[in-house]
């Protein structure tokens, strides 16, 4: 059955084949194993959905964001971010 859906995003697409790599590696080395418990499987899954979050993070288009200003996820503040947080910009 051909896929119905394809990532469109840049870091997407950039990412794709490297996390497919990832999953299939995984896939492999299980079917092998016929004692595999659906929490093996669960466990695979949050691994391959950490790498592929990992991947997309260190990819030099999401770098490039953060330095334009995006705030990362360790919290410290980029550009924009900052600007947002001075005491003269009221939340709304």
């Amino acid at each position: 059955m051909p896929i119905k859906r394809k990532t469109q995003s840049i870091v997407g697409k950039f990412i794709v084949k490297d996390v497919t790599d990832f999953i299939n590696q995984n896939s492999i080395a299980m079917e092998k194993d016929i004692n595999i418990s659906t929490r093996e499987g669960a466990e695979a899954l949050a691994n391959a959905i950490c790498y592929a979050i990992s991947k997309a993070l260190s990819t030099p288009q999401i770098q490039i964001a953060f330095n334009l200003g995006v705030s990362p996820p360790s919290g410290i503040p980029g550009t924009l971010i900052y600007n947002g947080l001075k005491p003269n910009v009221k939340e709304t």
